[in-house]
């Protein structure tokens, strides 16, 4: 999933040289990457949650498989393979501590950040939180392992 919306968020902002907050949130936030998830959920995942672990695995390696040529044939065959990151160009570089990390770097644990935070919430402080949580318990009594 993450080579299909890596490839998508390209797409748009290098071959085409479209705006980059454009080409991210069209692949990343507000279109590509959610639909995508749904769309495996329903097709896929919704029907997979009582087969084995074998049949499960079986899928997902097979998704793996035919996720990046399916991303082919809609957006076409990448050419070249170094894709620029969400940072602006030039990238600026930091050396804290003498590690080198440059701002996409940063920008990726941001996001990162926002999601754990976000999903820890969730969690842990909304009624939706409690209901997951209180499946997870059912399911995992239910179905062992």
């Amino acid at each position: 999933m993450t080579f299909a919306v890596a490839r998508f968020y390209y797409f748009p902002y290098v071959e085409q040289g479209r705006p980059l907050p454009v080409a991210a949130a069209v692949a990343i936030g507000a279109a590509f990457g959610p639909a995508l998830g749904v769309l495996l959920y329903v097709v896929l995942f919704w029907h997979l949650w009582l087969r084995s672990p074998l049949v499960k695995i079986v899928a997902t390696i097979g998704l793996s498989v035919a996720l990046p040529p399916l991303a082919d044939l809609v957006v076409g065959r990448l050419v070249d393979a170094t894709a620029p990151g969400l940072a602006p160009q030039p990238v600026a570089v930091y050396r804290p501590f003498g590690a080198v990390v440059d701002m996409n770097q940063l920008i990726t644990c941001a996001g990162l950040a926002v999601v754990l935070t976000a999903g820890t919430v969730l969690l842990r402080f909304t009624d939706l939180g409690l209901k997951i949580r209180a499946l997870v318990g059912v399911v995992s009594r239910v179905i062992p392992g």
